[in-house]
């Protein structure tokens, strides 16, 4: 006859052995790798990991709590916030396993076989009516990046070929790429006074900020057509966009745009 302190020193001596046993799952239970603690074998059977919704800040550990051990997996299945993808956590972190972001230094000649792809955009817009833009106040300067009454100009179509580059709203050029880089940007525009004599002020902005990029432009009559450039160098993370704002620093008069270019290049 077993007595009951026999059975508890079994059943113990059982759980201890499985505690140290590998494991295997799905087909051929009994066939393991010598080198794996788990092992799932199937041809008709995939894994599915836990689904969740990324923030948009990819140094945040939510929708879990913090701490996090490094090299925790998660699938983000909503397109809300971050691409859809797997993540893992590196201890500060998510890292997207779909980024092909590989940092490299060479010393020799680098030879390109296909196409380089890089992140790329451009918004397009020419019309010889052009477009109205109310800047909606006479334009005050606090800073290069704090100035009143600038208005953005929402025209164009985004150009085929794009790579990372979408158009959400017309006249916003947005990166959808999973990884912060920094872009060499440029924008040209022609338009006229619908005044005269007025000073207008063009300002490059990513999202609802101001870069600092502007430059000063005067328009002498109604008629008087007129272009310029900016070239700007900004950081652009997930989901941020750039666009072009207007503002009338000597009066309320209005601005016809005519043509426009926005382009946007990462490295």
């Amino acid at each position: 006859m077993i007595s009951k302190h026999n059975v508890a020193f079994i059943f113990f001596i059982a759980l201890s052995s499985i505690s140290k046993a590998q494991v295997k799952i799905g087909s051929n239970p009994d066939i393991i790798d010598p080198n794996s603690l788990i092992e799932m074998e199937s041809t008709t059977k995939g894994l599915l990991p836990p689904r969740v919704t990324l923030t948009n800040n990819l140094s945040s550990p939510l929708p879990l709590t913090a701490p996090i051990p490094s090299g925790m997996l998660v699938y983000n299945s909503s397109a809300a916030n971050q691409p859809i993808a797997y993540y893992y956590w590196n201890g500060s972190q998510w890292i997207s396993l779909a980024s092909n972001q590989i940092d490299q230094t060479f010393t020799g000649d680098v030879m390109i076989t296909g196409r380089l792809m890089i992140p790329m955009g451009e918004i397009n817009y020419f019309n010889n009516t052009g477009t109205d833009i109310n800047p909606g106040g006479q334009a005050v300067i606090s800073s290069p990046t704090s100035i009143t009454n600038m208005v953005p100009v929402a025209v164009g179509t985004l150009s085929a070929g794009a790579s990372e580059f979408d158009m959400p709203t017309a006249g916003q050029l947005r990166y959808t790429g999973n990884v912060t880089k920094m872009f060499h940007c440029a924008i040209t525009i022609s338009g006229s006074d619908v005044g005269t004599n007025d000073v207008f002020i063009f300002s490059f902005a990513k999202g609802s900020n101001l870069t600092g990029c502007s430059i000063f432009q005067k328009f002498s009559t109604a008629s008087d057509a007129q272009s310029t450039a900016l070239h700007c160098y900004v950081e652009l993370a997930h989901n941020e966009y750039i666009d072009f704002r207007i503002g009338n620093i000597s009066s309320t008069a209005h601005f016809t745009v005519k043509s426009i270019n926005i382009f946007a290049m990462g490295m």
